[in-house]
């Protein structure tokens, strides 16, 4: 129970506040990647000069969030984990931000591995969307340039 009688400005005790408080923002994207692949192709690039065109200038946080696929990593794929593989995808993403301009001080990494899929089923086709990161612009000024 705890905490002090007096109302917090947010929560219901003083020791409770939201540290970052940010929205998502509608502005971003999703970059499919291959089951167990980490290379950009053409068609993510294109979708990634997209983001940077709509980001580009603003001075919102940018997040860069990694997902795996719900199985293994098979051993000869050259990653340790799902973690690592979503690691590497978000890396690649962020590398080409920072080639197209975006300052790196926007740019935060978030890896989810197999955790939040966007589906469970059994279809395969729609298990792949699975592999995939999201680049998110976040409603949260950033300490980095404007690019």
């Amino acid at each position: 129970q705890g905490g002090d009688k007096g109302r917090a400005p947010v929560g219901e005790n003083a020791r409770v506040q939201i540290i970052r408080a940010g929205k998502n923002s509608t502005v971003g994207g999703v970059i499919y990647f291959d089951k167990f692949k980490t290379v950009l192709t053409e068609k993510n690039k294109k979708q990634l000069d997209t983001i940077v065109h709509q980001v580009a200038g603003k001075p919102q946080r940018i997040e860069v969030r990694g997902y795996t696929v719900l199985q293994p990593v098979p051993e000869e794929s050259g990653y340790r984990d799902n973690w690592d593989l979503a690691f590497q995808r978000s890396r690649e993403v962020e590398q080409y931000l920072i080639s197209q301009g975006i300052s790196s001080g926007r740019l935060s990494i978030n890896v989810f591995g197999p955790n939040n899929p966007v589906y469970t089923g059994i279809d395969p086709t729609e298990l792949q969307r699975n592999a995939r990161v999201q680049v998110i612009m976040v409603d949260e000024r950033s300490q980095g340039t404007l690019n």
